[in-house]
């Protein structure tokens, strides 16, 4: 006959037994818990700073349609590079287009120089930016590039030419230096020269010597008439070189400015020769009035034989 004792440690079993079995069916019975799946992960796109050199654009999402760029203003920024010909760093100041970044578009480019006392941002104080801004979003000017070249002061005032030079320094290590860390389209018909005074007498001489590079050429209010070149670097001397004839070449100049004679001996050295020009006189003095009044004329012709829709 068992004790009491024994009566209750068997019950205790039974039930602890019973809890057992009913919490495992529990376990077997519940529906498995199903596997997390991964979120979808979404492309975060590190914004582009205002800097230029090593840009990277995107690249397209499958299946996703691009969105069409809203930008209306292009950017600009401060630049340099190191020149063997000074031995000295060098500034640029670079203007790339409204959605340089979020395209693969390769621009045309256009080098303009400043004039004589001053430095890359001669054309900038113009208001050259705002004028192309305007230009391409009213679909009257291409895109494009802009570089505006500082330079070695001693080499753009006391150099006429070749190396050692101002050019060397345009040509050799600028233009380089430009179509490495932008996306340019290379090719002489889509890059332009052009500049200011003694800027325009280096943009006629670079760009008269090297029509492999350059077949749009401008000079405003070239001082030909101060330059006294040698005549292998004078722009004057170089108009029966027959490559004249393959580019486009635009000259202006006041009907008071101090330079309109160098101006006059270019245009009639071009008319002689049977080399195709534009050639404007405006009301004005040599001053910045009279160029800024005219930075339209100036972006049309540069750009006029490039594509306005990228």
């Amino acid at each position: 006959m068992s004790s009491p004792l024994q009566t209750i440690l068997g019950l205790f079993l039974i039930a602890l037994s019973a809890a057992l079995l009913a919490l495992v069916a529990i376990v077997l019975l519940s529906p498995a818990k199903p596997e997390p799946v991964p979120a979808t992960a979404t492309p975060t796109f590190t914004p582009t700073s205002r800097a230029t050199s090593g840009r990277q654009t995107p690249a397209a999402t499958p299946g996703v349609e691009p969105v069409r760029c809203q930008e209306t203003i292009g950017q600009v920024a401060d630049e340099t590079y190191f020149s063997d010909v000074s031995g000295t760093e060098q500034t640029y100041i670079v203007y790339v287009p409204p959605c340089y970044d979020v395209t693969n578009t390769r621009y045309p480019t256009i080098y303009l120089i400043h004039g004589a006392g001053l430095d890359d941002t001669h054309w900038e104080s113009l208001g050259l930016f705002e004028v192309m801004d305007e230009g391409i979003q009213a679909g009257k000017l291409a895109p494009a590039i802009i570089v505006l070249p500082g330079g070695d002061a001693e080499l753009f005032m006391n150099t006429s030419g070749g190396p050692g030079s101002y050019e060397a320094q345009i040509v050799d290590e600028l233009i380089p230096t430009i179509d490495n860390l932008f996306r340019t389209d290379s090719r002489p018909e889509m890059r332009a020269i052009g500049g200011i005074s003694r800027g325009g007498v280096w943009s006629l001489e670079i760009g008269f010597r090297h029509p492999g590079l350059f077949n749009i050429v401008g000079g405003h209010s070239p001082c030909l008439n101060l330059n006294g070149a040698h005549p292998e670097f004078d722009p004057l001397k170089m108009t029966d070189e027959p490559t004249l004839k393959t580019q486009r070449i635009f000259l202006d100049a006041g009907d008071m400015d101090d330079c309109k004679i160098g101006a006059d001996e270019q245009h009639l050295a071009l008319e002689n020769s049977g080399v195709a020009h534009v050639y404007k006189i405006w009301p004005g003095r040599h001053e910045n009035a009279l160029w800024e009044a005219h930075l339209g004329d100036y972006l049309d012709f540069y750009t006029q034989t490039w594509p306005k829709q990228q």
